[in-house]
């Protein structure tokens, strides 16, 4: 089963340490971790502070990527906040998941298992015994909450295509916005001309009446 899982810690120092030991354990027999992150919901907005891609070749500070990086990257960008609690209205209720019930999408409930202010663990993993995972924070005051890795896919799928029409309808209507301002800027240009030609017409004319 491929899973988006979401760990919480009640000291924050220790979703450090949980990270940096899962980085060293990343893969087993019993689970594979594809990548892992430290986010932090500051105020509403939620960021990764560090993560590892087992995949990756980079070095460690590469960008966090695929949908784990996309999830993140959603939820705690400008679409996100602009959403807030109206994810499910706009993605779960298009996608209709079947888990996504009452019109609450999959990432709203990732969202609800990052307090403000607090760090957590997030990590995308194939397993086929979840509590051989689950013990890797047993020593930790934590709790771990798992959601379909498919349908947070889709629904991220889903939410960036939205996020790039309502970019696309934002463009064109400040475009549409830009256009007016512009027409109206000429009409006032051409009555301050039209006004300049008749203050010269009235100097004319007194120059030909002297």
């Amino acid at each position: 089963m491929e899973n988006i899982i979401v760990v919480n810690f009640e000291v924050e120092s220790e979703a450090y340490q949980a990270l940096s030991e899962l980085k060293a354990n990343a893969y087993n027999d019993n689970y594979i971790i594809s990548q892992a992150a430290l986010a932090k919901n500051d105020g509403g907005r939620i960021t990764a502070l560090d993560w590892f891609d087992v995949g990756a070749v980079t070095s460690d500070d590469a960008i966090l990527g695929g949908t784990l990086g996309a999830l993140i990257g959603i939820v705690g960008g400008p679409f996100g906040m602009l959403l807030g609690g109206s994810y499910g209205a706009l993605v779960g209720g298009t996608v209709d998941l079947v888990d996504a019930t009452q019109n609450t999408s999959m990432m709203e409930h990732v969202m609800g298992c990052v307090p403000e202010n607090r760090a957590v663990l997030i990590a995308m993993v194939q397993e086929d015994a979840p509590a051989v995972f689950d013990a890797n924070f047993a020593k930790y005051a934590s709790e771990v909450t798992r959601f379909d890795a498919a349908e947070i896919a889709v629904e991220v799928e889903e939410a960036q295509r939205i996020e790039k029409e309502l970019a696309k309808q934002a463009r064109a209507e400040a475009r549409k916005e830009k256009k007016e301002a512009l027409r109206q800027k000429v009409t006032d240009r051409h009555a301050a001309i039209q006004a300049e030609f008749k203050d010269l017409k009235a100097d004319i004319k007194e120059l030909r009446e002297l």
